[in-house]
């Protein structure tokens, strides 16, 4: 709701997990699972964080404040998570990020079809790509598929190809 996402001062300790049940038909089954974060960096104020963007930490130092830009992250490697709605357009917001499990599709119908890739995405497995452009609908970030020469931690299991 709005008194703890999208929000200038925590509601939750930063870091807080909780997990939702999914049981839509239309969707997956399963426990989807939010973690409470800060949103510290922007790409800019044409480029929030926003639905589907994927973010990292970008302090190897506080792993609870989080970025959607390339250029800003910590490391490619890191933990990722996603926007669950449009953060504000300034830096320092608190709020909402999809961490784990299904999809909570269910609970924000916005999350329902692709993601970001870099267009090469096979089924399975899949690491952070830096896509190279920065877009409102997607960000900086998108996903790529794991092969042995790529150093990354997966992020992501792809249920189908990039079309």
């Amino acid at each position: 709701g709005t008194s703890h996402h999208n929000v200038t001062t925590a509601a939750y300790p930063v870091g807080t997990k909780i997990q939702v049940m999914c049981t839509h038909t239309s969707y997956e089954l399963g426990l989807a699972t939010l973690i409470y974060l800060r949103d510290t960096e922007i790409v800019s104020t044409d480029c929030p964080v926003a639905v589907k963007h994927f973010v990292t930490p970008n302090d190897t130092s506080n792993w609870y404040a989080v970025t959607n830009s390339a250029s800003a992250l910590a490391d490619l490697g890191s933990p990722a998570a996603v926007g669950l709605s449009t953060m504000s357009t300034t830096t320092g917001a608190y709020g909402w990020f999809w961490c784990g499990g299904v999809c909570p599709t269910q609970y924000v119908t916005a999350l329902d079809g692709a993601f970001a890739t870099d267009s090469t995405v096979a089924a399975g497995l899949a690491v952070l790509s830096d896509l190279a452009a920065t877009t409102t609908t997607y960000g900086e970030l998108g996903l790529q598929v794991l092969a042995t020469d790529v150093a990354g931690l997966p992020v992501a299991f792809c249920l189908k190809a990039d079309a």
